[in-house]
């Protein structure tokens, strides 16, 4: 997913066949966006998260079905930055300064965090388990009831996480920082 120069700075997005970049439903689907994020659900759905010109810069998310890019709301006027689906009823985006939960009907605020601080990153390794990163070391766990806040033993600004298990993940952030879990804690890595 990517915001299109091509087509009015609108949302597009490709798949690869194999051979040959191919769009997915039509080429600059959206008004106009900002920052685009991409997730698919388990049933292979994909899903965009992006800031819409056409919607007062509302955060607009869409999935494409039936051949077709479908809206499942404007949650918030705040900026998404991620978006994770674990099932087509059970979706979760962050941001500035929000954690928002997708129930398969509607979106609702899970958490607004103090003084609009910005989550970037997101990996939901199930409905019970997930992970979220952001500015300043920010990081946030999931435990199928509630997210807190997690020590990430930094203060640099995080990007994106990858959960490989409950146990192992990977974190990236400014200046080349990576940062690892090891099932207990999370530990700079060295990437010189």
């Amino acid at each position: 997913a990517y915001t299109d120069g091509g087509n009015g700075f609108a949302a597009t997005v490709m798949t690869f066949d194999g051979v040959s970049w191919q769009n997915v439903g039509s080429a600059g689907f959206s008004a106009s966006a900002a920052l685009c994020t991409i997730a698919i659900d388990g049933n292979d759905v994909p899903y965009v998260a992006y800031r819409d010109g056409g919607n007062d810069w509302r955060a607009t998310v869409m999935k494409y079905e039936d051949n077709n890019w479908q809206s499942v709301g404007s949650p918030t006027t705040l900026w998404l930055k991620a978006i994770e689906m674990v099932a087509p009823d059970d979706g979760w985006a962050v941001g500035q300064g929000t954690l928002l939960h997708w129930d398969g009907a509607a979106w609702h605020e899970a958490m607004r965090l103090e003084g609009g601080e910005m989550l970037r990153g997101l990996d939901m390794l199930s409905a019970t388990d997930g992970w979220a990163v952001g500015w300043n070391g920010l990081m946030m766990h999931y435990d199928g009831n509630a997210w807190t806040r997690v020590s990430s033993g930094t203060g640099v600004h995080l990007h994106a996480i990858s959960m490989v298990d409950a146990d192992t993940g990977w974190a990236v952030g400014d200046d080349g920082l990576i940062l690892k879990y090891n099932g207990n804690k999370w530990k700079v890595q060295n990437s010189k």
